[in-house]
């Protein structure tokens, strides 16, 4: 167990599906909160206006700026760092606007699991 690898093999596809599983959660947790229709997709929508801002500007900032990568990140890599900031933004506004500590608890879980993949 100690020799399987993290790049190739179950590890990873058990991670990407846990991660879509645990943003799917963290979705259908924001889109069914007990708020006004326009308030859940405004969240939504700013949410992800932030993560793709971000991802744009730290992947500009990589690769011209400090230049840690002398080849372009393949599509893939955007898009899951998309998804893991757009998951945070989503935890971090939730767990601010709601009182329950259980449900904070659960979705900084879930932002852990798509981060980590």
């Amino acid at each position: 167990m100690l020799d399987w690898s993290l790049l190739s093999g179950p590890i990873p596809v058990v991670l990407r599906l846990s991660a879509v599983v645990a943003a799917l959660w963290v979705l259908s947790r924001t889109l069914r909160a007990r708020r006004r229709l326009w308030v859940r997709w405004a969240q939504l929508i700013a949410c992800l206006l932030v993560a793709a801002v971000v991802t744009a500007v730290v992947a500009y900032l990589a690769r011209n700026v400090w230049m840690l990568y002398p080849d372009n990140l393949g599509p893939a890599v955007y898009l899951w760092s998309g998804a893991a900031v757009f998951a945070v933004n989503l935890t971090v506004t939730r767990v601010v606007t709601e009182r329950n500590v259980g449900r904070a608890v659960v979705g900084v879980t879930a932002a852990v699991v798509v981060v980590a993949a």
